[in-house]
């Protein structure tokens, strides 16, 4: 599944709800894209870090829990591409520079034991993955 999520939490929240209560019934599941969050405050660095508020973190771990999934960049059986960049995301605010990684790929059990590699490319800013 491909998801390019909106910029509000409140807005996400309804989308997760959203996808949980119509996904079909499929024995394993991937989904990827610009997911506009930061799960947690690693994914930032730079700026003032705005991991998931509690009030909207429900929804998204409901989501991830009820279809198996996880984060392939903190699964050890996925390999960081050489010249991987650590963020999708650069933003430059008054000669603050902000990187963020907002792009993911998250799979189930069956992928993770596959293993393979996974990479973040220079601009535009790709989420690149590889199975083994």
């Amino acid at each position: 599944m491909n998801i390019y999520a909106p910029n509000h939490a409140r807005d996400r929240a309804i989308l997760w709800e959203n996808i949980l209560s119509q996904v079909p019934s499929v024995d394993h599941w991937a989904i990827a894209g610009d997911f506009n969050m930061l799960e947690d405050v690693s994914d930032r660095l730079g700026g003032i870090p705005h991991p998931i508020s509690d009030s909207k973190l429900y929804e998204w771990e409901h989501l991830i829990f009820s279809l198996g999934l996880m984060d392939l960049w903190q699964v050890s059986s996925f390999v960081k591409m050489q010249d991987s960049l650590a963020y999708s995301r650069s933003d430059r605010r008054e000669s603050n520079t902000n990187f963020s990684r907002l792009e993911r790929f998250y799979a189930d059990k069956f992928l993770w034991d596959k293993g393979g590699f996974i990479g973040i490319l220079h601009s535009p800013f790709r989420i690149m993955h590889h199975f083994v």
